[in-house]
């Protein structure tokens, strides 16, 4: 047992950070009008990525992208890359009137594209890596396995941020009626498309801090 471990307050720290609104939150509800099970799987990978994360910071991969100016430009790029295509793809269905609940839940293709976008949105944002890095050593405790511990911690984000997009999910899913009117989802693939642009913007003419 990890009898030191300040459960409180990692859990006030880590509720926070899944609260507040970004990226990850703006891919679940725009899933989520293309069908119930769009929604979820796109949070499972999401959630996924985040023992990735874990396991990276516990073995020192985000301090080395940290503290290398190269390898974090690479990493920055890549995921603002991302962010960007996501935009475009949103401002795409914008345009062309599409919609996302055209693609129902029977469409595997869908529901594939739904999860590995979720996880790649996740495990491409350097910044989510290097939160991990500044976060989870902190409540890490001596004499126990730092990876142990930090897939621990992992698990436990796992599992807030699961209930709380997966709540996100069904709300959208009691609103359908609502969400069935294309104006809507056009001003849905509209915001998605922005949020997602300014997000990798930053990403791309950001500044280390």
């Amino acid at each position: 047992m990890l009898e030191l471990f300040p459960w409180a307050a990692f859990l006030v720290a880590i509720t926070l950070l899944t609260l507040t609104p970004g990226v990850d939150t703006m891919m679940v509800l725009r899933r989520s009008v293309g069908s119930r099970s769009q929604g979820f799987l796109a949070s499972l990978g999401i959630c996924l990525g985040l023992f990735v994360h874990g396991t990276l910071s516990a073995l020192g991969v985000a301090a080395i992208l940290a503290s290398s100016e190269t390898l974090f430009f690479y990493m920055q790029m890549l995921g603002a890359g991302y962010l960007i295509y996501l935009a475009l793809q949103a401002f795409k269905d914008l345009f062309r009137g599409r919609a996302l609940i055209l693609e129902t839940a029977t469409n595997e293709s869908a529901l594939r594209s739904a999860f590995y976008q979720g996880f790649l949105n996740n495990l491409l944002n350097p910044k989510t890596l290097l939160f991990y890095m500044a976060l989870l050593p902190q409540f890490l405790v001596s004499g126990y396995s730092p990876l142990l511990q930090s897939l621990m911690m992992a698990l436990i984000h796992f599992c807030i941020a699961m209930v709380w997009q997966g709540g996100l999910v069904l709300g959208v899913d009691r609103a359908r009626h609502l969400l069935f009117n294309r104006g809507v989802i056009r001003a849905l693939n509209g915001l998605s498309g922005t949020v997602y642009l300014m997000f990798g913007l930053r990403l791309l003419l950001g500044e280390r801090s």
